[in-house]
């Protein structure tokens, strides 16, 4: 007996031979359909993420760039300083080191340099000043500063400018 049985309006007029065909199709298509994997986009498959959609062009996934962070160091008369590292832009981080270098009794302040997304050390000696700027790490980055600064030197300020 067939694992099917024809339905009477399918299999009308049809030969014993052409009904077993028929209803053989029908089972490995059946068998076929629930024995192979499906072919949606798996998390992990090679195929996961490669197809891109209708609504969504490419690049619309694609981050944001990184946000800047800039530091900047002033310095005025008798040795007076400004500095600052959490400004969004250069400018802002030119205005932030005047400003605190006014806020300290500064008397003609002007930028020294300017540094974005690494860290900065400033060591002043008996008759210097040395700056450096980095991402080698502030503890690294000071002791070569110092190093470099020469006999004498003390850090000044040191801090990071990072997003």
């Amino acid at each position: 007996m067939p694992m099917f049985r024809c339905i009477s309006i399918l299999c009308h007029g049809w030969s014993r031979q052409g009904r077993n065909a028929l209803l053989a199709a029908l089972a490995w298509l059946a068998a076929l359909i629930l024995v192979l994997p499906a072919s949606a986009q798996q998390p992990g498959s090679a195929a996961y993420n490669t197809v891109y959609l209708p609504a969504h062009g490419v690049g619309d996934t694609a981050r944001p760039a990184a946000a800047e962070r800039w530091g900047a160091f002033a310095s005025g008369k008798a040795g007076v300083v400004g500095w600052t590292n959490e400004a969004a832009s250069e400018q802002n981080a030119r205005e932030l080191a005047m400003a605190d270098c006014g806020a300290h009794a500064g008397e003609e302040c002007r930028v020294e340099f300017t540094f974005v997304n690494e860290c900065a050390v400033l060591t002043r000696g008996p008759s210097n000043w040395f700056w450096r700027t980095g991402d080698q790490g502030l503890n690294r980055l000071s002791k070569m500063t110092l190093k470099q600064c020469g006999e004498g030197c003390w850090l000044v300020r040191t801090g990071c400018a990072l997003p």
